[in-house]
């Protein structure tokens, strides 16, 4: 309330006092009692201050939504899930009493929302046939509009994006319209699949599986995993129970096909009444090989023949040998044969004369497995360029650190630190203590300390037991129970060859210990993260034991070797790592990071993406050397498979690369046949507005006009005009008059 003419204060005060005056004289001699006069008294001044109170001239202001100044933008979910809720019609056909007030005091836009947007004359333009329900985009783009003074959505609430929960930000208010479930399906729907992989050997790739479910109480439902050429892999059967709405399955699947593999996931039950959403893809990627591995023996061994055997099981593993199988001997003249230098070991073999063999002061190596000619042929390598891009991880047994020079040591510790690469040493009889690694580059790398002698007598019957942590990793398990397992190393061999370390580096984990007949536990399997890379050490020089005991042992063993390497090579990267992130609005954003080969950033490849036969060319990233990025749109719904080439700059194609991802926008769309009210309670609390139920629309118009719009408009009235103010004069007088007449003084 304004007071518009407030300098006229003294003439209201002197009517104020002259009426004061004549009422008091007037009511002084009247025939009324005490109490009745002082009532009419106050009934007249009152009227009379209110009349005075007019010549200050006040006038009420308020302020309203300026007429055809704001806009209400009415999001319609013009989704297939929506379509279950509205089979055939919606809310705005015919046009609502509702909707016509709102056109009267606001621009009103109504836009069609599902993948994308579209703007609508009137409801009948509706078609229920989008395959997405991007609400949250929807709702943030509408109601960040410079004169948007609210948003109405009216949706079941079945976004396909993720809305900002608690951090919607600044904005016009929604108001969601929750659309009811008019129609009762039976339905079980695959709300989500992932995926794991481990070293199982068994069960490489676990699938997590969501399922929900209305109106199957107690039947029974069948997910089933198949190929792309529909071959099953794996089924697995659940009895939905009474007030069971939800579960999740677990299925291992044993797939061992290299590279990147698309799985369909299927739940299948004869009374569901809906399709679309049972059923989903999955993309798997195992990775290609060939994984090189470097083996490095100080002689031939029998641990060594059955690491061998057991990897030849794996067609995605190689394992190149340098083996000595003779030690350097001291340097002297040979008599009989002045001035010759050459090892006679080699006479007989084709082997040339003169400096092209081996001399007395050099070890006698052999190289077994390897590429060609050329690979090993001069021992162990000497160059960052042999060692970081040939191989994943290098496996030191029973040779001492004087095999290596110190160049090599520290070559082998920037594998580690810096490319990221994994190193096993194996517990032969010259490695650890015997083999003085204390105070070496690779001694500082291992996770046991080396500089403390034993003093303890042999360890005797040695039992290998699995520490807490050695349970919770699945490549030290071979069963997949834990009854199994347990059952199975009772009946392990016992091992006699064990080098003794007492205690183990910061950060460290013992995997596995052996316990020997005097209860003497010793670390067994130890590991540790070193920079980039890792490092393990297994104590025990004597493992072939295990697989003379029994065919079933001797799977057994296998099996831990081909887990131990493949849990050597899992994180170790690629000089070339390829990989799809997703964005917004089925964007990917695919990224390939390229090393040279002493795995420094490469910035001069040129790089290109091939996605289900459309090609792309990457472009250098401006924020990391060596990655080239490129964004590929991927809207329908299927499977999408995309490779990498990198060229270096001699113009030479150094990798091909694959990566893979899936789109299920039709499961996605389809989840669930039940409005997500939660879903809309936060959107309305987030913004500020209020759910609201389709019987509710009428109350629209009075809920958007009483709100502060961006555009505002002042209206002014005299208070004189407002019918409630001259009603409480005139009753003030006439009440004053109707006591007076009571008491019969007119």
């Amino acid at each position: 309330m304004i007071l518009q003419h407030l300098e006229r204060w003294p003439i209201a005060l002197l009517w104020m006092l002259i009426v004061s005056v004549l009422v008091v004289r007037g009511y002084r001699r009247a025939p009324l009692s005490t109490q009745s006069r002082l009532v009419a008294a106050l009934f007249k001044c009152l009227a009379a201050a209110m009349i005075g109170f007019c010549l200050l001239d006040p006038v009420t202001v308020r302020e309203t939504p300026k007429r055809g100044a704001n806009d209400i933008a009415i999001l319609l979910d013009d989704s297939l899930s929506a379509f279950h809720q509205l089979p055939r019609t919606n809310h705005l056909l015919p046009e609502p009493t509702w909707l016509s007030e709102l056109r009267k005091n606001f621009r009103v836009r109504m836009i069609a929302v599902d993948q994308k947007q579209r703007n609508l004359v009137n409801g009948a333009e509706l078609r229920f046939q989008g395959v997405g329900s991007r609400l949250a985009a929807a709702v943030q783009q509408a109601r960040s509009g410079p004169q948007t003074a609210g948003v109405v959505l009216i949706s079941d609430g079945l976004a396909t994006d993720t809305w900002p929960v608690g951090k919607a930000g600044k904005g016009a208010p929604v108001f969601p319209v929750l659309l009811a479930n008019s129609v009762p399906y039976v339905d079980v729907s695959l709300v989500s699949v992932t995926a794991s992989q481990t070293a199982f050997e068994d069960s490489p790739v676990t699938i997590q599986a969501s399922l929900s479910q209305v109106g199957c109480g107690g039947k029974t439902v069948t997910l089933e995993v198949m190929t792309d050429k529909g071959q099953k892999l794996v089924t697995q059967k659940h009895t939905f129970g009474a007030n069971e709405s939800k579960r999740t399955l677990s299925l291992r699947v044993p797939l061992s096909t290299p590279g990147v593999s698309f799985l369909t996931v299927k739940a299948v039950m004869k009374e569901d009444q809906r399709s679309e959403n049972n059923q989903r893809l999955i993309a798997i990627d195992r990775g290609t090989g060939p994984y090189r591995v470097l083996y490095v023996g100080g002689r031939p061994n029998w641990d060594y023949k059955f690491l061998r055997r057991a990897l030849s099981a794996d067609p995605e593993v190689q394992v190149p040998a340098l083996l000595r199988i003779a030690k350097r001997e001291p340097k002297f003249e040979w008599r009989g044969r002045p001035g010759e230098t050459s090892n006679p070991l080699f006479k007989g073999f084709g082997a040339k004369g003169g400096e092209d063999v081996q001399r007395y002061d050099q070890p006698v190596l052999i190289r077994l497995n390897t590429r060609d000619a050329e690979e090993l042929k001069d021992g162990f390598p000497k160059s960052p360029e042999l060692l970081m891009s040939e191989y994943r991880a290098v496996i030191i047994d029973d040779v001492e650190a004087e095999f290596f020079s110190q160049e090599q040591m520290h070559l082998i510790e920037r594998f580690v630190s810096e490319r990221g690469g994994s190193l096993l040493m194996l517990g032969g009889q010259e490695c650890f203590i015997p083999g003085k690694y204390d105070h070496t580059p690779v001694g500082r790398m291992l996770p046991v300390y080396l500089d403390k002698l034993s003093t303890a007598p042999a360890v005797i019957n040695a039992r290998l037991q699995l520490t807490r942590e050695g349970w919770l990793e699945s490549w030290t398990r071979l069963r997949p129970e834990q009854e199994a397992e347990e059952a199975r190393l009772s009946t392990m061999p016992a091992f006699f060859s064990i080098n003794q370390t007492f205690t183990i580096k910061p950060g460290a984990s013992i995997l596995a210990t052996v316990e020997s007949e005097d209860s003497r536990s010793t670390p067994a399997l130890i590991t540790q993260k070193f920079g980039n890379g890792r490092v393990t050490a297994l104590t025990i020089g004597d493992i072939w034991r295990w697989g003379l005991q029994s065919n079933e042992h001797q799977a057994d063993m296998q099996r831990f070797w081909r887990q131990l390497v493949r849990h050597l090579i899992v994180d170790v990267p690629d000089r070339v790592q390829f990989t799809a992130q997703p964005g917004e609005d089925d964007t990917w954003t695919l990224q390939a990071r390229v090393r040279t080969a002493t795995f420094t950033p490469e910035d001069e490849a040129t790089v290109s993406f091939d996605v289900n036969g459309s090609s792309i060319t990457a472009e250098p990233s401006l924020n990391e050397p060596g990655l080239y990025e490129a964004e590929f749109h991927s809207p329908k719904a299927g499977t999408y498979l995309a490779k990498a080439t990198v060229t270096n700059p001699d113009g030479k194609t150094h990798a091909v690369r694959q990566t893979g991802w899936t789109n299920n926008a039709l499961a996605d769309e389809t989840r669930s046949f039940e409005p997500d009210r939660k879903w809309m309670e936060s959107v309305a609390r987030d913004t500020g507005g209020r759910l609201l139920m389709p019987d509710e629309l009428p109350k629209l118009p009075g809920m958007l006009g009483a709100l502060k719009s961006p555009t505002m408009e002042r209206r002014t009235t005299p208070v004189w005009h407002h019918p409630a103010y001259l009603a409480a004069v005139v009753g003030l007088l006439v009440g004053e008059w109707l006591i007076r007449r009571r008491a019969g003084w007119l």
